[in-house]
């Protein structure tokens, strides 16, 4: 049953606190071109939105509910393309051009001093853009509550999630572990060992599977890209 409008702004205005607590914790794990102020922003528009989709009958506390749909809401914003400054879409578009020239001159891949040199950088600013592009593209693909989210809860002394989170916490994990296993398996390897909780570096990964630091990084942007399609049909699920 739907709220009346005088109580959806009831509970928008006892909840407003959310907002910049929810957004700030998030910002913790974003890139430092994020702003905070466009998180808190998209948090303040999710509230109000959660607000008036609210059912009360549903076994599932607004708070839990509104801070899951916060979260949705600022993922989507970085999702999109205009969200990264420019500086970093322009040094992701110079590095696959020059990758790309590269291996149509010599048939190999680039080392790292190779493309830095290619690009005019030195390796530590081809290194900082490469960790400003994972990043952005890790926070597309984030399916799953962060410390952040852990921090906050423990904050606001919640109760655990609710049956319908957690149920929807589920099907986002499995979508994505099918996903990884559909990936080839140099793919596979490269995202397994980036994401585990010992995790290897791209030049740790390159040494594993005898490639340059360069090809590994390729390796996971592709199994990201690859991630992304296999994961359209499931795109209910991080709405």
């Amino acid at each position: 049953m739907a709220l009346s409008r005088t109580e959806v702004e009831a509970l928008v205005q006892s909840h407003l606190h959310l907002a910049p607590i929810t957004a700030r914790t998030f910002a913790r794990r974003c890139p430092a071109s994020v702003e905070a102020d466009d998180l808190i922003s998209e948090c303040y528009i999710a509230l109000y939105n959660s607000a008036k989709r609210f059912n009360p009958g549903r076994a599932v506390r607004f708070e839990t509910y509104a801070i899951h749909k916060m979260r949705g809401a600022m993922l989507e914003m970085l999702r999109t393309d205009d969200w990264a400054p420019r500086s970093v879409r322009d040094g992701k578009k110079a590095i696959d051009s020059a990758v790309s020239e590269f291996e149509s001159r010599m048939q190999r891949q680039p080392s790292d001093e190779e493309l830095a040199a290619a690009l005019g950088w030195d390796c530590r600013k081809l290194k900082l853009i490469r960790e400003q592009i994972h990043q952005a593209t890790l926070l597309s693909l984030d399916t799953k509550r962060g410390e952040g989210d852990s921090d906050f809860l423990e904050y606001m002394h919640e109760d655990a999630p609710g049956p319908e989170e957690r149920a929807v916490q589920s099907q986002q994990y499995e979508a994505v572990a099918a996903a990884v296993d559909r990936l080839p398996e140099r793919e596979r390897i490269a995202i397994q060992s980036y994401f585990r909780d010992d995790s290897l570096t791209h030049r740790q990964i390159g040494q594993m599977l005898g490639i340059s630091e360069s090809r590994a990084y390729q390796l996971h942007q592709q199994a990201l890209v690859r991630m992304r399609m296999y994961l359209v049909r499931d795109q209910e699920l991080f709405q």
